[in-house]
């Protein structure tokens, strides 16, 4: 008698586990309520039984498989698995089947074949056609569909990896892409995806990348970087798989490659575009010698447009923390949730960062129509029910320009739920690295139950999983991770980011089996390890308070008297004071950078006449701050935001330190507050070095006072 299809993903999770796990977290793990867990275990026990393995169901441990026989009862239990996974799929399953389906062969394929592949009628294929046929639309793909001749996919090679990239992005984890997925525990939909997706040329396209990081222009996103090797990956796997771009159709828009490149050093902005071309060519070529490939020249073009479209995004992307609109929609959001709960979230300047960092890679996932899976989302809203609520209200309430998830409101709980509990820091012991898929949301939430249930841990890093295998052994003892890891079982543990009491205990057993007995009591090194971060915390008081002082020292207001200034020209006479001040040495390149960052939208601060520039270049030596004060307004770029009559410019060098970045981002927050706003308008340079030197005495001593918290 089969299992049914929640029954088999129950079994399937109990096979990979070899410790013991709750309800609560099976519950967790398939996004479900621990009640139908409990439902389904009485048929999950009666099919283990009749296979010859039977549940260990024990109060307060968990539940965990064990063979009554020896290792044949458990694969002949896995191939059965293996056997009813086709015939018992969602219709969510059965579209992206098809997908890979027709995606994999450029002939039509019979409604006939693809109902007896999938174990169901031709008119249930017919519905999941016309969902496909929507989704498809988004890639610009069209669905032929004729009696007598089947269904096929049209449209051009570059949007049918197009939709490839973006099948993968709403369906897979980044840790598919890195972790070796077992033959007998990966779903088929999963291997069959990865397959499509190039996952056998993955490793080698990860190696390439790694090798050519000193060639990149800047710091490069773990985000932005796994879109570009799984991009990468599809493209080579495409044309290995003979589905070849077309000639005249498909290289519209990497014709910037088919340029002659100057060999003199540029320096206009149109050569710099062109030396990214060519840098986008070198990393093509070293891609292609690495894995032996001979390509054409369209395939070489598109592969070389991959890497220059994420070169150009690394470039002109501003950071979180001087994102002015971004930073307005995270205290909107904020300050909301602050009036439905009645709390203080609004002083919380870790959550405003954690915000700032998941809201800028979330709001562009959901423009490009995009989803994001998350299977805490049961238990965030059974733990945190009208702190969820509250988000989704406030959510709903300032982010009117893209319709957000359920999902993407459960990540923001957590935010919100990591400030809620947020305690003061305790002496530790024993360090620990914290990896999750985001390194920001999950980890911090992580962090607070570890500060809770461990304070003999001291966590000196949260890092991403790109990052995690690459750290030197000797900087850690322990690595606690919410996701999968390329890493020896015994080097790290995996847990949940709620920490259960379960997972405590294997913590404490982990801890007890794999960290060496004096790290784990030794209060003379936790005393030299305090010591250090003592000097570390001071150095870093020091540049932030360094980086205040120079700030309001140096900001200036400069007021013009002549009219008919248009917005290049006054930026220009700004970047030209820069100049004067020693801050910067290229007026006109900074200017050009500043007016690009603005064609991109608009910066002008709600209800007033002030508008905020800002950038980060090579050509800048320190952060910079100033005001233009114009006698008639402006306009900008585009019409709707209308015009103003002063121009505040932040500046600040292309790699700048953490403790100038948290100044620089305390006083764009400081931007929405109207007595600055009207300061701003009103010009009066003396009032607004007061009030910024006030603040940021303000902001200072609250790094102090939390800082002490944590010797």
């Amino acid at each position: 008698m089969p299992v049914s299809y929640r029954q088999r993903q129950m079994l399937e999770l109990l096979m990979e586990r070899k410790d013991d796990m709750t309800a609560g977290e099976i519950a967790e793990e398939l996004g479900v309520s621990v009640r139908t867990i409990h439902r389904e275990l009485d048929e999950v026990e009666a099919f283990l039984h009749r296979h010859g393995m039977k549940l260990l169901r024990k109060a307060g441990a968990g539940i965990r498989l064990q063979e009554q026989g020896n290792a044949e009862h458990l694969r002949l239990v896995r191939e059965e698995l293996v056997r009813q996974r086709y015939a018992d799929y969602s219709a969510e399953e059965r579209v992206l089947l098809i997908l890979c389906e027709l995606l994999e062969t450029d002939s039509p394929i019979k409604l006939f074949y693809l109902a007896h592949e999938l174990k169901v009628t031709i008119p249930t294929i017919g519905f999941d056609l016309d969902r496909l046929e929507q989704w498809l639309a988004r890639s610009g793909l069209t669905l032929i569909r004729r009696r007598g001749y089947g269904v096929q996919i049209s449209g051009l090679e570059v949007d049918k990896r197009q939709a490839i990239w973006l099948a993968a992005s709403e369906n897979l984890d980044d840790s598919h892409f890195y972790v070796q997925t077992r033959e007998a525990s990966a779903s088929p939909i999963t291997s069959r995806l990865l397959l499509l997706c190039g996952k056998p040329f993955m490793a080698e396209v990860d190696q390439v990348l790694w090798e050519v990081e000193e060639q990149w222009p800047s710091h490069i996103s773990e985000q932005t970087y796994t879109k570009l090797m799984l991009r990468l990956s599809i493209g080579i796997s495409r044309f290995h798989s003979d589905f070849l771009l077309d000639e005249k159709k498909d290289l519209v828009d990497v014709e910037i490659n088919d340029r002659t490149l100057p060999t003199e050093s540029p320096a206009d902005s149109t050569n710099k575009e062109i030396v990214r071309t060519r840098v986008a060519r070198e990393m093509t070529d070293m891609l292609a010698r690495h894995l032996n490939l001979s390509l054409p020249l369209n395939e070489h073009h598109y592969l070389a447009g991959v890497f220059e479209q994420v070169i150009n995004e690394v470039l002109i992307e501003p950071s979180p923390e001087n994102d002015f609109h971004l930073l307005y929609l995270v205290n909107q959001l904020i300050y909301s949730v602050d009036d439905i709960m009645g709390t203080a979230f609004g002083d919380d300047r870790t959550l405003r960062e954690g915000l700032l960092q998941h809201l800028r890679p979330a709001l562009e996932r959901l423009q490009l129509g995009g989803r994001i899976r998350n299977p805490l989302l049961p238990q965030i809203r059974q733990d945190y029910e009208s702190l969820f609520l509250a988000v989704q209200q406030a959510t709903y309430a300032v982010i009117k320009s893209v319709e957000v998830s359920d999902e993407e409101v459960g990540f923001m709980t957590m935010h919100f739920g990591a400030s809620l509990e947020r305690l003061k820091q305790l002496g530790r012991y024993i360090r620990a690295l914290l990896v999750c898929r985001s390194g920001i949301g999950s980890s911090r939430m992580l962090n607070v139950r570890l500060s809770r249930e461990f304070p003999q841990i001291e966590v000196t890093e949260r890092l991403t999983w790109q990052d995690a295998a690459r750290i030197p052994a000797s900087s850690y003892d322990l690595i606690i991770s919410t996701i999968d890891l390329p890493n020896a079982p015994n080097h790290y543990i995996k847990v949940s980011p709620f920490l259960t009491e379960h997972e405590a205990e294997r913590l404490r057993r982990f801890i007890r089996d794999n960290v060496p007995r004096d790290r784990r009591a030794n209060p003379a090194a936790a005393m030299r390890l305090n010591e250090n971060r003592n000097t570390e915390r001071l150095s870093s008081q020091q540049a932030t308070l360094n980086s205040i002082v120079s700030l309001i020292n140096h900001f200036e207001v400069f007021n013009i008297a002549e009219n008919g200034f248009t917005l290049p020209h006054a930026l220009g006479v700004l970047c030209r004071h820069g100049l004067e001040a020693n801050v910067l040495d290229d007026p006109e390149a900074v200017t050009v950078q500043v007016l690009a960052r603005e064609a991109m939208g608009s910066l002008r601060i709600p209800d007033s006449n002030v508008a905020l520039f800002h950038t980060r270049s090579p050509n800048v030596s320190e952060p910079w701050l100033a005001l233009l004060a114009l006698p008639e307004p402006i306009p900008l770029f585009a019409a709707e935001d209308g015009k103003v009559s002063r121009l505040l410019l932040m500046l600040g060098p292309q790699e700048l330190g953490r403790e100038n970045l948290e100044v620089l981002s305390e006083i764009s927050a400081l931007l929405l507050q109207p007595e600055l706003i009207r300061l701003l308008e009103e010009g009066d340079g003396e009032m607004i070095r007061r009030f910024l030197a006030d603040h940021l005495q303000s902001f200072f001593q609250n790094i102090i006072k939390t800082e002490s918290g944590n010797i």
